[in-house]
């Protein structure tokens, strides 16, 4: 090393070191350390005992602190609002085209898309929302006896209001000739001449004359107001003179919701086959108790053949029920004479069931479901029955008619009156809450109708298929339209400036 000046041990690197210098360094560090330990050693030998036992608190909590810390993993707290992920690695969300960095899909390889590139694909879930405690069996029937009751007091309420409806007009007709009477007794034909109407005080109709003819269709058109629904009424509550024996209906609201089906509702209108069905049942029921009373014998076999026969001929009588109010007054009156003829004496019970089992013979008894079954299917209604109300089967002629809407329920109407047959069927705007198939399928079913019909209704396509006649009504009277219903509804245009 001649010539090289001496370097200060602060500023020579460890390898540049020679065996010596590196002696006088540890030495030198050995000698700071001791120096170390005596300060230290002086600075807590001069604490007080209650500053020592302070300090070794704080460093055993410190410890205890730092050893629970890395012993469970660190609380997190709300987190944070995201944006919506970008799932298309590779393009930047404003459709540039530009790489972007970040995105956890970024390393995935996902399909294309056809999508535009700046397109966020968001995900949605349907959240789902559980209730327990459905209802009971009891809070279920409790329900549905609150349904059943609230329809009841609709449905008389309805009826209460057509009888102040009926009260409200003043019926004026011209006295009929005895050959009027006798045309009338011996025709189904209705004939009205020069009969006149008010309400309150206002004259809807003036000496208007009406001529129905059994098995011909009509359409009654005019302008709202000037009585088609009037009359209507009028005829079906039998307050304008309509002969005695022909039976007429009214279709003019929906049937009202109950828990029969809409099969059972429609059979159930022809109110005759009903109790015809339950006498018979009665009476062979009857049968089969007096053929016991008589193996029996004795004063009880004597009693109870006796009280067999007073049931079946109370069974015989008529109630309530029997007149549904559509019947004509001779109809009933045949009946009343023949149920009043029966007493106890003259009671014939086998030849009082022959004469049931003829006439349900008559009413095709045999066939009346099938019957129903097809003009219900014809206004739309499926045969399967329904376990639920979704799906083709809630249209279900099985299902209950409180389960219908009121458009449906109105369908059943036109279905229990087709059912039926009347003499005279009545139909007031019939086509309210019915699609396009469903009007089709009453057309047909008119079609296939014998009787007269009367159709008021604003559809006049309805009207252009079934009326082979066309009646206006305004200006208080009833005029026969020469022309069809087409011609009519163009002079309606004209009129209108159209």
């Amino acid at each position: 090393r001649a010539g090289t000046p001496p370097t200060p041990l602060a500023t020579m690197g460890k390898k540049d070191e020679t065996p010596e210098e590196r002696l006088v360094r540890k030495e030198k560090e050995k000698k700071e350390k001791k120096c170390d330990k005596k300060d230290k050693a002086k600075d807590t030998s001069d604490e007080t005992p209650e500053e020592r036992a302070s300090r070794k608190a704080k460093k055993e909590a410190k410890k205890a602190a730092e050893d629970a810390k890395s012993a469970r993993p660190a609380a997190r707290g709300p987190p944070e609002a995201r944006a919506v992920p970008n799932l298309k690695a590779g393009k930047d969300t404003k459709g540039k085209g530009k790489p972007t960095t970040g995105g956890y899909m970024d390393d995935m390889d996902l399909p294309s898309s056809d999508d535009d590139e700046g397109e966020l694909e968001t995900i949605e879930r349907d959240t789902k929302t559980i209730v327990l405690g459905g209802k009971t069996d009891k809070e279920e029937k409790k329900t549905r006896a609150k349904e059943l009751e609230a329809a009841r007091k609709e449905a008389m309420a309805k009826e209460q209001a057509m009888q102040e409806d009926d009260d409200a007009f003043n019926v004026r007709c011209a006295a009929l000739t005895d050959e009027h009477r006798e045309q009338m007794a011996n025709s189904k034909d209705i004939k009205i001449d020069g009969f006149s109407v008010s309400a309150r005080g206002k004259e809807l109709l003036t000496n208007a004359d009406l001529t129905i003819v059994h098995g011909r269709r009509y359409g009654l058109v005019g302008p709202n107001g000037m009585g088609k629904t009037t009359i209507m009424k009028l005829l079906a509550r039998r307050k304008l003179p309509v002969p005695d024996f022909i039976d007429i209906l009214l279709v003019e609201q929906e049937v009202v919701g109950d828990d029969r089906s809409a099969l059972e509702s429609v059979v159930a209108a022809d109110v005759e086959l009903q109790q015809l069905r339950k006498r018979k049942m009665e009476l062979e029921s009857a049968i089969e108790k007096v053929a016991a009373a008589e193996d029996l014998g004795g004063e009880d076999g004597h009693a109870a053949r006796e009280n067999a026969l007073a049931e079946a001929l109370q069974a015989c009588q008529l109630s309530e029920e029997d007149d549904s109010g559509m019947q004509g007054k001779l109809a009933m009156d045949l009946k009343r004479k023949e149920a009043g003829e029966l007493t106890s004496d003259t009671f014939d019970l086998p030849n009082e069931l022959n004469k049931t089992y003829e006439r349900l013979e008559e009413k095709n008894d045999a066939t009346a479901e099938s019957r129903a079954a097809k003009i219900l299917h014809g206004l739309g209604f499926t045969v399967p029955e329904s376990k639920t109300n979704v799906g083709p089967e809630r249209f279900s002629m099985h299902n209950t008619t409180k389960s219908f809407s009121g458009g449906w329920r109105m369908r059943i109407s036109l279905a229990r009156a087709l059912f039926i047959e009347p003499t005279c069927l009545l139909l007031d705007e019939p086509t309210n809450h019915l699609d396009i198939d469903a009007i089709d399928s009453l057309a047909r079913a008119i079609g296939k109708f014998n009787g007269g019909l009367v159709l008021v209704s604003h559809d006049f396509r309805l009207i252009d298929k079934v009326a082979k006649e066309i009646w206006v009504c305004e200006n208080g009277g009833i005029e026969v339209w020469k022309q069809d219903i087409r011609a009519y509804k163009r002079k309606l245009a004209k009129a209108a400036g159209l």
